[in-house]
C-alpha cells in the first residue's frame, strides 16, 4: 500500500502478524519544509578521553546549580518534584539519562499526578495516554515536529501539537487522506472509525499504523483490534472534551480574577485623581478613549512607580476629553439653533424679507457663533435667547445682501464700470424690469432660471432653505447676470418698453406668440425670459440649416412677442392634430437629419407643434421614428 508522496504502507506479506492487543507504534510527526524554524547542522562532537584525575571537586566546579539533585536522597527528591509544575518535570527529564530514567518510568506516575495538582487540577489523563505525553501536549507550546515555539495547532484527541506548517504536512482531511492512500478506499469507512480526528483532520502516521495493523490481522484478532481502537477513539474524544471544559473554566477564572484586579486598579487611580482635585465628570468615557481604558483598566497592580509614569498620560487624556465634550456641546447647541432658525424662517419668508439671507449664512455669522459658545456651550439655546440675537443678525445680513444685489445689477447694466476709470452711472432700482438674478445653486437645468429678488427668496425657501444657497457674488457671476440683461434688453426693445420700467408693470402682460403647448401664458416676465432662452439654446445646438426654423428670432418680422393692453386677454392657440395621426415614444426624423437629437415630447400635441413650428412641415407617419431604432443610426 503506497501513498502519492512516495511513502509506503507495507502489504500484508511484509509483516509477521502481531497480537491484536500489542502496542500500536505510531511514528513521530514529519517536519514541514515550510516551517519557520531555523536549525543549524549538528556539529560532530570530538571524543576525548576521560581525565584520570577526575574528582568530586572537578565535578562540583563544572556542574550547575542543580547538580546536587543527582546526589539528593530519593524521598527528598520526591518531595521537591511534588511542588513543581508538570512542565518543569519535562525539562528535568531532558537533563540527563539519570533523571529520564526516574521520571519516564511507569513507577513515576505518582510524581506526575502530584505535579498536576499544582496547575488548577486539570483532568486525569486516560489510561491509554502516558503522563509525560499528556503533560507535553497540554502544557508545552513547542511544535512536536520542528520544535518552533508557540505552535498554534493542537489536538488532545490525537495527542498532537504542531505549528501551522507542520500541521498541514501531517494532518489531512478524509478526502486528501484517501488521495494519498488509495489502496485502502474499500475499507475506508472502517479505518476512519478507528482513528482519532480533530478539526476535520486525521493524523497520517496514526492512520497508516492503524491500516497496517488492521490488514495484518484476521478473524477474531481483527475484531478484537477494531473493538479496542473504537474504545480508544471514544476515550480520547471524551478526554478532549474534558480538557476543553477545563481550559474554559481556567480561562473564565483567570478573566474573573483579571477583571477584579482591573476594577481595583481603576478605583485606586480614580481615588488618586480625585485627591489631586479632579472630578469624575472630567474622566474620559472608555468608549471614546481606548488609551484611557488601557491605562486605567488592566489587571496589573498599581504601584507608585507605575502611577508616576502614567499620570502625565492620564492628564493628556482628560484634556482631550474636555475638548471632545466641548465639541459635542457646541454641536448640540448648533442643532438647537438650526431647528429654531428653520421654524423662524418658515414663519418669516411668506410675509417679509426680499433680502432674507440664506439659512447657512445666518448660522455661520459671528453673533450666532458667540451665542453658541457662551459659557463654553453649556447653556441651551432657547427661543428667548434666539430672539435677542438673531433679528439684529438678519438686519445686518439683509443690508449686506441688498448691497450685493445692487452691485451685481449695476455691473450687469454697466459692464464698463468694472474698470477703474469708468464713469459713475445712476444707481438702478431693484424693482425695475432689468433686475433678474440667477440661482447659482441650481444645477438641474442647462439654462439657469432667473428671478426677481422676491421670486428668488421664495425659490430659496422651496429648494435651498437648509443649504448654503449661492447668489451673484463674484465677477464670474456678474457675467451670468450681464448675459441675462442683454436678453431682457432685446425683449424690451421689441416691445418698445423703457429699461427703467417697473417689473410689476410688465409681468404677466407680455405673451409669446409661438403657441408652444404646455407653456401657460400670460406668465411671469422672468418665466417668459427663461422660455426664450431655452428656445435659443435648442436652436443654437442644431446645424442651422433650412430644416430648423428659429421662431424666436428678434431680427425677423412679425414680432413673436406681444404686449397686452389693459383688459386684453390671451388664449393659447389650439394645436390641431391631423385626423388618424398616431404617436408613441419616438423622435423627430427632421431633427435627426439635422444632426441632433430632437427634444423629448410629452404628448402628440407637442410633436405636431414642433414639426410645424421648427420645420414648417405637416406631420405624417414618416415624421418620426421609434426610439428603439436609435441603435441602427
Amino acid at each position: 500500500m503506497s501513498s502519492t508522496d512516495g511513502s509506503s504502507v507495507p502489504s500484508t506479506a511484509a509483516y509477521k502478524a502481531p497480537n491484536a492487543n500489542s502496542t500500536l507504534i505510531v511514528s513521530k510527526p514529519t517536519m514541514s519544509l515550510d516551517s519557520k524554524v531555523r536549525r543549524k547542522e549538528p556539529h560532530k562532537l570530538q571524543r576525548t578521553r576521560p581525565s584520570t584525575n577526575a574528582s568530586s571537586s572537578s565535578r562540583s566546579k563544572n556542574g550547575g546549580k542543580l547538580a546536587r539533585l543527582m546526589d539528593m536522597p530519593m524521598d527528598i527528591f520526591l518531595e521537591v518534584v511534588a511542588l513543581l509544575h508538570p512542565r518543569d518535570l519535562l525539562n528535568i527529564s531532558r537533563v540527563s539519562r539519570h533523571f529520564r530514567g526516574i521520571l519516564m518510568s511507569r513507577t513515576s506516575k505518582g510524581m506526575w499526578a502530584a505535579a498536576r495538582k499544582n496547575v488548577q487540577n486539570p483532568p486525569v489523563p486516560p489510561g491509554v495516554l502516558s503522563e509525560p505525553k499528556y503533560a507535553s501536549v497540554l502544557f508545552e507550546h513547542d511544535c512536536q515536529a520542528c520544535g518552533i515555539s508557540r505552535a498554534g495547532k493542537e489536538s488532545f484527541a490525537m495527542s498532537l501539537r504542531l505549528c501551522s506548517a507542520c500541521w498541514g504536512r501531517n494532518v489531512f482531511t478524509r478526502y486528501k487522506m484517501l488521495q494519498r492512500c488509495k489502496e485502502v478506499k474499500p475499507i475506508a469507512d472502517i479505518l476512519f472509525s478507528l482513528v482519532s480526528s480533530s478539526k476535520g483532520g486525521y493524523y497520517e502516521a496514526e492512520f497508516e499504523a492503524v491500516a497496517e495493523r488492521y490488514l495484518s490481522l484476521s478473524g477474531t484478532e481483527q475484531e478484537s483490534f477494531v473493538e479496542q481502537r473504537r474504545t480508544y477513539v471514544q476515550t480520547m474524544k471524551e478526554h478532549e472534551l474534558a480538557v476543553f471544559q477545563w481550559q474554559n473554566r481556567v480561562r473564565n477564572e483567570r478573566n474573573k480574577e483579571g477583571t477584579s484586579a482591573a476594577i481595583k486598579r481603576r478605583r485606586s487611580i480614580y481615588a488618586k485623581l480625585i485627591d489631586l482635585g479632579y472630578t469624575e465628570d472630567e474622566f474620559p468615557d472608555n468608549h471614546y478613549d481606548p488609551e484611557w481604558e488601557s491605562l486605567v483598566f488592566q489587571p496589573r497592580e498599581l504601584t507608585e512607580q507605575i502611577w508616576k509614569r502614567i499620570l502625565p498620560k492620564l492628564k493628556d487624556c482628560m484634556v482631550e476629553e474636555a475638548q471632545r465634550k466641548s465639541r459635542a456641546r457646541r454641536q448640540q447647541r448648533g442643532f438647537e439653533v438650526g431647528n429654531i432658525l428653520l421654524t423662524f424662517l418658515e414663519e418669516l419668508l411668506p410675509t417679509n424679507g426680499d433680502f432674507l439671507p440664506p439659512y447657512m449664512e445666518i448660522l455661520k455669522s459671528d453673533e450666532v457663533n458667540e451665542m453658541i459658545d457662551e459659557d463654553d456651550a453649556q447653556t441651551p439655546v432657547t427661543r428667548e435667547r434666539f430672539d435677542v440675537v438673531v433679528p439684529a443678525v438678519l438686519r445686518k445680513l439683509a443690508d449686506k445682501r441688498r448691497a450685493r444685489f445692487m452691485e451685481a445689477l449695476y455691473h450687469a447694466l454697466y459692464p464698463e464700470s468694472l474698470t477703474t476709470d469708468a464713469e459713475l452711472q445712476p444707481t438702478p432700482d431693484l424693482d425695475c424690469v432689468m433686475a433678474l438674478f440667477p440661482c447659482l445653486s441650481c444645477h438641474d437645468h442647462l439654462i439657469k432660471r432667473n428671478y426677481t429678488v422676491s421670486e428668488l427668496n421664495q425659490h430659496m425657501k422651496e429648494r435651498h432653505l437648509r443649504g448654503m444657497a449661492k447668489y451673484v457674488q463674484s465677477d464670474g457671476d456678474f457675467e451670468t447676470a450681464r448675459f441675462q440683461v442683454d436678453r431682457v434688453r432685446q425683449v424690451l426693445q421689441m416691445l418698445g418698453i423703457a429699461e427703467d420700467a417697473r417689473y410689476q408693470d410688465v409681468s404677466e402682460k407680455v405673451v409669446c406668440l409661438c403657441g408652444k403647448p404646455g407653456f401657460e401664458q400670460p406668465a411671469q416676465f422672468s418665466a417668459l425670459i427663461h422660455h426664450i432662452e431655452e428656445e435659443y439654446y435648442w436652436h443654437s445646438k442644431s446645424l442651422k440649416d433650412n430644416a430648423v426654423y428659429n421662431d424666436h428670432d428678434f431680427d425677423k418680422s412679425p414680432p413673436f412677442l406681444k404686449l397686452l393692453q389693459e383688459g386684453e386677454t390671451f388664449t393659447l392657440p389650439e394645436v390641431v392634430v391631423p385626423e388618424g395621426f398616431t404617436f408613441g415614444s419616438a423622435i423627430c426624423v427632421f431633427c435627426k437629419i439635422c444632426g441632433r437629437d430632437g427634444p423629448q415630447f410629452r404628448n402628440v400635441k407637442e410633436f405636431v407643434w414642433h414639426v410645424r413650428a421648427k420645420h414648417h412641415e405637416e406631420p405624417t407617419e414618416e415624421s418620426y421614428m421609434p426610439v428603439s431604432y436609435l441603435w441602427m443610426l
